[in-house]
């Protein structure tokens, strides 16, 4: 399976959600077909919806079977864009997991340190948030 972890612009937290996915749920981060081979779970990081629609119409290509499943990353409840966002998705018959990430400064002071928001410990809603993406994937 190809998990998405996508927003409409760089800089979002598409890195930082496939690098937790990798180390916490034992994935590949992958940006390439041939990276990805022989692997059940890969994890795509695409820099806009854009470039994410090419990429599911040519891994269809392959698999004609695909199931693609949009995590979304870097919510900011203060704005309409997740509704938004949510909107264009459903628009393209794209199925969205219910977990989310929402936009929190314990993601970038993880990875600042090398690791995970579970290993540091000092923002449960980013653990939580990180291990209900995880339960809902590996399920």
């Amino acid at each position: 399976m190809i998990y998405a972890v996508v927003n409409t612009k760089g800089g979002v937290g598409k890195t930082t959600t496939g690098t937790t996915t990798c180390l916490a749920g034992k994935a590949i981060l992958s940006e390439g077909k041939t990276l990805s081979e022989g692997f059940v779970h890969t994890v795509v990081d695409a820099a806009a919806i854009t470039d994410l629609l090419e990429v599911i119409d040519m891994a269809k290509d392959y698999n004609s079977e695909l199931q693609v499943w949009i995590f979304l990353a870097r919510i900011d409840s203060r704005t309409k864009d997740a509704a938004e966002m949510l909107a264009f998705l459903h628009e393209q018959k794209l199925p969205v997991l219910s977990s989310r990430a929402c936009e929190r400064v314990a993601y970038r002071r993880a990875i600042g340190e090398g690791a995970i928001v579970q290993e540091l410990g000092k923002d449960p809603s980013s653990s939580q948030e990180m291990e209900a993406f995880l339960a809902e994937v590996t399920a």
